[in-house]
């Protein structure tokens, strides 16, 4: 495959670099959002009638087919509106499950130059020792989990429940502030900003 990278410098000559596709992934991402109701759809009007309709209902019941996704396939895809051209291109579906609220949690507290430890260190700039309980962490975790965005929803969360913060502080302070994060502020502060 050849890519066109714009003009050389100060030529109008093409800039192309040949890119070799041996062992090369194009991968798809995406939240894909009302494509499951297409996948219920489709299921339903597929279904049988009898015994073994009565047995599905009843591990829907259960929970265990909570996701539909599982059963994706390329008429789903085009009808959620890829191209057929591109479809045809796709290899492999791979589902994957929605973040736990355990998950957003570990991810908050754990990952390295997580978007918490980010606050944190902006605020350390400034001479303020932002100080998060773990329960407020938690229920941004929970927060973000309810909504189905998942950790995507993280960032604009945390940025809800510190804006008061960010506008009280100071722009340099010689002494070091305290600011404690509780669940209840967390809470008041999402309430608010909605």
């Amino acid at each position: 495959v050849t890519l066109d990278l714009g003009f050389e410098k100060d030529s109008l000559k093409p800039r192309r670099v040949n890119l070799p596709t041996d062992n090369f992934m194009i991968m798809l991402d995406g939240a894909f959002d009302g494509i499951e109701e297409i996948i219920k759809k489709r299921k339903k009007s597929t279904s049988m009638i009898g015994f073994s309709n009565i047995t599905s209902s009843r591990a829907d019941a259960d929970g265990e087919n909570k996701s539909f996704l599982k059963y994706l396939n390329s008429d789903d895809l085009k009808s959620w509106g890829f191209m057929p051209e591109l479809i045809g291109r796709i290899g492999n579906y791979v589902v994957l499950n929605h973040l736990s609220t355990d998950a957003i949690y570990d991810l908050l507290k754990n990952a390295k130059n997580s978007v918490l430890q980010e606050h944190i260190d902006f605020c350390s700039s400034v001479n303020v020792d932002l100080q998060f309980d773990d329960e407020a962490v938690r229920y941004v975790a929970e927060v973000a989990h309810k909504s189905g965005l998942g950790f995507r929803n993280v960032k604009s969360l945390l940025a809800k429940a510190l804006s008061n913060v960010y506008y009280d502080m100071p722009e340099s302070s010689q002494e070091k502030m305290v600011v404690k994060i509780t669940k209840e502020y967390v809470m008041k502060q999402l309430n608010e900003n909605q």
